[in-house]
């Protein structure tokens, strides 16, 4: 696998996690319950859209990737809340100041601490497979990477048993 989908790979995923799970928890704490299996697949769905937008970070500073990060965690974030006020996940049981501020808290927390956390990961899981390549070397496998060897021979070497007073072996005749 190259390092270039590696550096691609991780960060989406992890976005794709999180968005769901961040809007999911801040809209359980703001109202004492969860959505209903509808709004969270909805929420699922914006977190794969979510997903599939994280810009490759690659060759960009940890600061650039973080700041995208933050930008479509909190993109994620509203689509969540809208797609949770499409479903039938009101916030009746919420009005008051103190639960709104604590979904407010919980998505302003989670929102760049998950940002940081995910473009830290990337550029680790980039550094360690960039290692373990260089270590490798060119066109050969790591260290305790079990080989496959298979050990074939033509059919028609394959002896074939003889047993007295069988059938032998139906088909059409050999021609040889």
């Amino acid at each position: 696998m190259s390092g270039a989908r590696t550096g691609a790979v991780s960060p989406r995923l992890a976005v794709g996690l999180v968005v769901p799970a961040v809007g999911m928890a801040a809209h359980g704490s703001a109202s004492g319950a969860l959505p209903t299996l509808g709004g969270a697949m909805l929420c699922v769905g914006v977190g794969v859209l979510a997903a599939v937008v994280t810009p490759r970070s690659r060759r960009l500073s940890i600061i650039d990737v973080t700041a995208r990060i933050v930008t479509v965690l909190t993109v994620g974030q509203l689509g969540c809340h809208a797609v949770l006020g499409l479903d039938e996940h009101r916030h009746a049981a919420a009005t008051s100041g103190s639960a709104l501020g604590t979904m407010a808290l919980t998505h302003l927390v989670a929102i760049p601490l998950g940002a940081v956390l995910i473009a830290l990961t990337g550029r680790l899981l980039d550094v360690l497979t960039s290692t373990v390549r260089t270590l490798a070397g060119p066109g050969r496998l790591p260290v305790g990477v079990p080989r496959l060897i298979v050990a074939t021979r033509p059919a028609a070497a394959l002896p074939m048993p003889v047993v007295l007073g069988s059938v032998g072996v139906r088909g059409p005749p050999v021609l040889r």
